[in-house]
């Protein structure tokens, strides 16, 4: 049985991979602050025996915990959150991967440190590699989470060279699924939070620039795959390659709720990225990684998940 340390672990993404090493027999350790995940995240797993959870900030050292793996996750990861405190986006970034990484030093165990699509910035090439540097702007709002992510890696690297820590770097791309939460702003949920509420899907800018959208699952299968794989010192992109506009994703979504739904659209949000289509080759080739969730079999994933708990909330 390993000790994994999950950090942001009641988290979106971080419920999800507690909920999947539970389920394979590690014991985990779910460290988490609650300042933009949900304690009910941690409650689902109170009476496992393998399980505990710790109410403590990133920011702070956490290196007297004893671990073999960390899944460095903690972070504001929406733009809706990570901008409403820029700086302390940034403090929990930095300060918490430093620790994260100091906490991997002393217990030798190995790490992988979640980065981010937005490292690319609004990039010139698509789809986008590892090997991309990006074009990013460090000065505006969106900057306290793209540049801290930046130097978060920064800091991997050189834990990898300086100490020989055993490091990877997961870049994530838009994911989505169950356990998110309904206000974070992210498109995926905003559409569901709309449609629940009988509200017009509302959409930034033109609605022509494009994501691609990776179901929780699969992100899952490829971080897992990263941990339990021998490369280190690494940047590796994770996600679906599958690239498609907003638009489309509307009408994906109206195909699936059977309505035809009105649609707004809203100013253009400020240097947010024009294209998103991640570089897979890499993770396939060192990970043997590929996503199988089709987008229309993710999103009524999640539609029922958030229909089901919606309900019990109005209960």
């Amino acid at each position: 049985m390993k000790r994994i340390l999950v950090t942001g672990g009641c988290g979106f993404i971080g419920t999800n991979l507690v909920k999947r090493l539970l389920s394979r027999g590690d014991y985990v350790i779910a460290l988490d602050n609650l300042y933009c995940s949900d304690i009910s995240n941690s409650e689902i797993f109170q009476d496992n025996p393998n399980y505990l959870f710790l109410n403590r900030d990133v920011r702070d050292s956490f290196d007297d915990i004893r671990v073999d793996q960390i899944y460095h996750l903690a972070a504001p990861a929406s733009p809706k959150i990570y901008m409403k405190d820029s700086i302390y986006t940034l403090d929990t970034i930095v300060k918490g991967t430093l620790n994260a990484l100091e906490c991997a030093k002393k217990n030798g165990a190995r790490i992988i440190i979640s980065s981010t699509s937005e490292i690319y910035g609004e990039s010139q090439i698509n789809p986008q590699n590892e090997d991309y540097n990006g074009n990013v702007q460090p000065m505006c709002l969106r900057s306290s989470y793209d540049e801290s992510k930046r130097c978060a890696e920064t800091y991997a690297y050189c834990y990898y060279k300086q100490y020989g820590t055993d490091v990877g770097v997961a870049r994530l791309f838009n994911t989505y699924g169950p356990y998110m939460s309904l206000q974070d702003g992210r498109v995926v949920t905003s559409f569901i939070e709309s449609y629940i509420n009988k509200e017009p899907l509302y959409i930034n800018g033109d609605g022509n620039q494009t994501r691609s959208f990776c179901y929780i699952d699969d992100l899952i299968d490829g971080l897992i795959a990263y941990m339990d794989s021998n490369i280190s010192g690494e940047a590796v992109n994770l996600g679906n390659d599958s690239e498609i506009t907003i638009n489309t994703l509307a009408d994906v979504f109206m195909d699936i709720v059977g309505e035809k739904l009105r649609i707004e659209y809203k100013a253009a949000v400020e240097n947010e990225p024009y294209i998103r289509r991640p570089d897979l080759s890499k993770a396939q080739r060192l990970l043997n990684y590929s996503y199988k969730a089709a987008l229309r079999d993710g999103l009524k994933n999640t539609l029922d998940y958030f229909e089901k708990n919606y309900k019990k909330d109005e209960e």
